[in-house]
């Protein structure tokens, strides 16, 4: 008797390159390997269902298979050699890179020239050994960081794209990148850094939707990245109205401060990331507590367009700054 088929989730793992050729043309091959936590690949076709009439009493009498995109969702924890991809795209400018050693410095933000649309990526995904399946013209939809002083930092994403195919596997690289700690953080309020914040999370959206076409072809004319909504959630050991974090004090008087994120890997002092917020808004703030546990008051709040963030013209509502040893992405 032949063994059962069964393909086990630790096999699976994720490449990404950025199309350099024209939009929906594959990478050469992966430049980055992303490690992944609890990916789900989709195909999302559209099924058209024949209704009309035939002197029956049946509600569909034929299918035929409509337009095609896919999505692919997972979660990843920080790593330096990967986080700016995310940064790149779900942004769209391009490298501004400043150095000419390790460390270099990279920026990115929101990208208002040309048409505004990021360059695309190809992704490579493995499905637990059963085949590889490369899905090109991809774009960010949601990029969600998340960082617990209690645990690891980390990403959750959903990237949108052309139908994968099935494709002769890569050499899989996997990266030895260390993931990043979320105590490891300094967030600067006003550029007065606070030790008394026990979470922060940035939320970045694009209403990214397939374009489609009357072209003879069943994948999209393109996947389309809309415009950039960038908001946060900011929590902490609450000391009171007046006492730093101000978020309810800056709520109420509607006061807008600069706000900034830096996040670095455990025993290296040389490389971080930094979220640069020249201006957030706070959509609310609240103070609560439970028995037993301390008094915490959580801010949501949401970036504001300021030509402070933006790189190359126009406005931002961020800016994402790299130190590490690439030369160039």
């Amino acid at each position: 008797m032949a063994n059962p088929v069964v393909y086990p989730a630790n096999l699976q793992w994720l490449g990404i390159g950025k199309e350099a050729v024209a939009y929906g043309t594959a990478a050469t091959v992966p430049a980055y390997w992303i490690p992944i936590v609890d990916p789900k690949w989709k195909p999302n076709q559209s099924m058209l269902k024949d209704d009309a009439l035939r002197g029956d009493m049946a509600t569909t009498h034929q299918q035929v298979a409509g337009n095609r995109y896919d999505t692919l969702d997972f979660k990843s924890y920080l790593y330096l050699d990967s986080l700016y991809l995310t940064m790149l795209n779900i942004l769209g400018n391009t490298d501004t890179v400043t150095g000419a050693s390790d460390p270099y410095t990279h920026k990115t933000s929101l990208k208002n020239t040309g048409n505004g649309q990021p360059t695309s990526y190809t992704l490579w995904l493995s499905t637990g050994g059963a085949e590889c399946w490369q899905m090109t013209g991809c774009q960010l939809a949601t990029a969600e960081v998340d960082i617990p002083a209690e645990d690891m930092a980390s990403q959750q994403v959903q990237w949108v794209g052309l139908p994968a195919t099935v494709v002769t596997p890569p050499s899989n690289t996997p990266s030895t990148a260390k993931p990043w700690a979320g105590w490891n953080t300094v967030i600067k309020l006003a550029t007065v850094a606070a030790s008394t914040y026990s979470s922060a999370k940035i939320t970045m959206k694009r209403p990214t939707v397939p374009i489609f076409t009357a072209d003879g072809n069943q994948a999209p004319y393109m996947i389309f990245a809309g415009p950039l909504d960038v908001t946060g959630e900011l929590v902490a050991v609450y000391q009171g109205l007046a006492v730093a974090p101000t978020d309810l004090a800056n709520y109420i008087a509607n006061t807008q401060p600069a706000l900034t994120i830096q996040i670095s890997p455990v025993g290296d002092v040389t490389h971080n990331g930094i979220w640069q917020f020249s201006v957030v808004g706070y959509d609310s703030v609240e103070v609560s507590g439970s028995a037993g546990k301390w008094m915490e008051v959580t801010a949501q709040f949401e970036a504001l367009a300021n030509s402070t963030d933006a790189l190359g013209g126009g406005q931002s509502p961020v800016m994402y700054q790299q130190k590490d040893a690439v030369a160039t992405y």
